[in-house]
């Protein structure tokens, strides 16, 4: 197992990133992403989203990210979404974990053991 660890704070809507999936995002919703986690079967990664704002997010709601083969986030090579079923009141933190294996990459012939040095990216919490 590889494990490398990563603390980066990405504001959900406030980044510039385009979204990927449909849905209207959570602007009040700050992400973090505090490990990745490459092994023979899966590529995971883990965080937490906090509720900065003044309203509660309500549920369902949810997390995704478009995963990299490295991190100079040109080969796109899955993405993955999480539903959440757990209100997040102003203040409050959730955690959160996104994965893909061999059969969610989107590169024919490769296995998730060939991106040992994967990245995450492009990550937002919305409603659907």
């Amino acid at each position: 197992k590889l494990f490398v660890t990563l603390i980066v704070i990405l504001l959900s809507s406030c980044n510039g990133d385009p979204a990927f999936g449909s849905g209207e995002d959570i602007s009040n919703a700050n992400i973090e992403i505090s490990e990745l986690t490459a092994t023979d079967s899966e590529l995971k990664v883990e965080g937490t989203v906090s509720n900065t704002g003044t309203s509660t997010i309500t549920q369902p709601w949810y997390v995704e990210g478009k995963f990299y083969a490295d991190n100079t986030h040109t080969t796109v090579i899955g993405a993955a979404q999480e539903r959440q079923t757990i209100p997040l009141h102003p203040g409050e933190t959730i955690n959160w974990e996104l994965s893909i294996q061999s059969s969610d990459l989107t590169v024919s012939d490769k296995e998730v053991s060939d991106y040992p040095n994967f990245s995450v990216s492009y990550l937002r919490v919305f409603y659907k």
